[in-house]
């Protein structure tokens, strides 16, 4: 895992914005981090911010120069072909990684195809392809599953959690906290109110009553019946009584 940390950073989405997200000084501390947080939070100000894509308003960030970042929307010009999208990221096309890759997702036979031809979605899988494929040690994936059918996230978290085992590490935004949590992410942050509430073990987190006063709802975490993953259950939040963790 690859070492990255902060010092008296301060987050800014441009220098005119009266938001700003405060960090107390820390480090990177596991290769699976999720970033939640209701909407201007601040998570895209983060990531910006952590992969170098945004200059801090003040502070430091330290450690690998080589960070890569997706952003949450579809930004690639939708002229261009799918191949060529791949090409933008240095991908090599004949390596075994991208080939696995494309199977995973289904897309082979789009792979000469204009993104204009192509549905949101299936943009997303080369997006994602491109990034998976990337050497960067550190991905910083903007809510990576925007677009993509339910069933999708299993592919991409089994896909995260093989290539932390080659050493790279991952901090993602997501606003799909079930994801989270039946990913395993090894931490999860949750940002409100310009700083971050609550950090720590994802199961921890999630029935912590931070998380659920952020979001307004009662949670809990069990095995699901059907394939023993874990499973989230919400319920709102209201004056009933808590649900018995």
């Amino acid at each position: 895992m690859s070492s990255l940390s902060w010092s008296g950073l301060v987050c800014s989405p441009d220098p005119s914005s009266s938001f700003h997200l405060s960090l107390r000084d820390g480090a990177l501390q596991h290769p699976l981090t999720a970033i939640v947080g209701p909407n201007g939070a601040g998570k895209t100000t983060l990531l910006k911010t952590l992969s170098g894509h945004l200059a801090p308003k003040s502070g430091q960030v330290h450690g690998v120069k080589k960070r890569f970042y997706l952003p949450a929307n579809n930004w690639i010009h939708s002229d261009l072909r799918a191949n060529e999208v791949l090409e933008l990221f240095s991908a090599n096309l004949n390596s075994t990684t991208v080939k696995d890759l494309l199977k995973q997702f289904q897309i082979e036979k789009s792979l000469h195809s204009r993104l204009s031809e192509l549905s949101s979605g299936e943009r997303q899988k080369f997006l994602l392809c491109g990034v998976l494929s990337d050497s960067s040690p550190i991905c910083f994936l903007d809510e990576p599953l925007s677009f993509l059918e339910w069933q999708l996230g299993d592919i991409v978290s089994d896909i995260l959690h093989r290539q932390i085992k080659t050493g790279k590490s991952f901090v993602v935004s997501t606003h799909d906290l079930q994801w989270v949590v039946r990913s395993s992410f090894d931490e999860t942050w949750v940002l409100g109110n310009g700083q971050v509430l609550d950090q720590g073990g994802t199961s921890t987190v999630f029935q912590n009553a931070i998380l659920q006063q952020t979001f307004k709802f009662r949670s809990k975490i069990t095995d699901n019946p059907l394939d023993a993953k874990p499973l989230l259950i919400l319920a709102e939040n209201d004056n009933r009584k808590k649900i018995d963790n």
